[in-house]
């Protein structure tokens, strides 16, 4: 199981490295794309103060055809973003999975070792109580009730099916 979950981790930090890199990625496409509209903004302001050039016009058409692409580029790295998106979240919920799976059986084993050691206290109590039982026969009692009394958390737990709180 641990080394499930220790594949599992692995496997979460790249889905994770995967989707930082494919949201820098888009990010960066975003901030050229967002150069590239301000200086055409800025050649168009300049054309229209009759500022401009012939060089800022050959300028304005080559910044075009790049935020043409530029477009396409970020349109293609936000999918990537979104399908490395959805594979961390697989991953993590993967990862989720197997984690509450190994507390389950982390639950099972704590169990069985408190169920033993319930036993092993059972059978010295049971000893007890009748060794009780015998003593209580010596002083003249006739009943192991008249030698041995369980006691009320005891008796609430067996009975009524009433968990005694853990004191410490």
């Amino acid at each position: 199981m641990s080394e499930n979950l220790a594949t599992a981790e692995r496997l979460n930090a790249e889905a994770e490295t995967e989707h930082q890199a494919a949201a820098d990625k888009e990010m960066s496409i975003n901030a050229r794309l967002k150069d590239t509209a301000d200086r055409m903004a800025s050649i168009s302001q300049r054309r229209i103060n009759g500022e401009s050039n012939d060089q800022e016009a050959s300028e304005f058409a080559a910044l075009k055809g790049d935020a043409d692409l530029l477009q396409k580029m970020l349109a293609e790295a936000k999918q990537i973003t979104i399908d490395a998106f959805g594979k961390l979240r697989l991953s993590v919920m993967n990862f989720n999975d197997l984690g509450a799976e190994h507390k389950r059986e982390q639950n099972a084993i704590e169990y069985q070792v408190l169920l033993c050691k319930a036993k092993e206290i059972e059978d010295v109590f049971v000893r007890a109580i009748g060794e009780t039982g015998r003593a209580g026969k010596k002083i003249g009692h006739f009943t192991l009730g008249q030698s041995f009394r369980v006691g009320d958390a005891l008796d609430r737990a067996l009975r009524l099916n009433v968990i005694p709180p853990i004191k410490n």
